[in-house]
């Protein structure tokens, strides 16, 4: 079984409050060979072509930095907050910065950097 722990430190925020990282990275958000995509369904990753949503029963969240997704009780992807991650406490306002999808995997890769391209539904 493939288990992932992540350690996180400092915010993204104005260090005043606890969030969640989930619903802040709401939207899509794309990168070379990948796309995430968070609404009220969960999270969707897309990697090479193949989509997979996670709902929010099975997103698991380490500090302020960092959510775990998981598939069959097993890490499966994990999203983290970039340094120039930047979210606004009025939600009308969307996210700026980029961050990172990681696959939980024993084998090397690399990891994806996104940006947020719009919300979920735009055309």
């Amino acid at each position: 079984m493939l288990q992932q722990f992540i350690g996180t430190y400092g915010d993204r925020g104005r260090g005043g409050a606890y969030y969640y990282v989930g619903p802040e990275i709401h939207g899509v958000w794309q990168g070379t060979g990948a796309e995430v995509v968070s609404n009220s369904e969960g999270i969707s990753v897309m990697v090479d072509g193949d989509r997979e949503l996670f709902t929010w029963k099975n997103v698991f969240q380490f500090g302020t930095l960092a959510i775990v997704l998981k598939k069959d009780d097993e890490a499966a992807w994990t999203i983290s907050l970039n340094e120039n991650f930047n979210f606004h406490t009025d939600a009308s306002i969307p996210a700026s910065g980029n961050i990172t999808l990681y696959e939980a995997t024993m084998d090397k890769t690399v990891p994806f950097v996104l940006e947020r391209t719009g919300e979920y539904g735009e055309n």
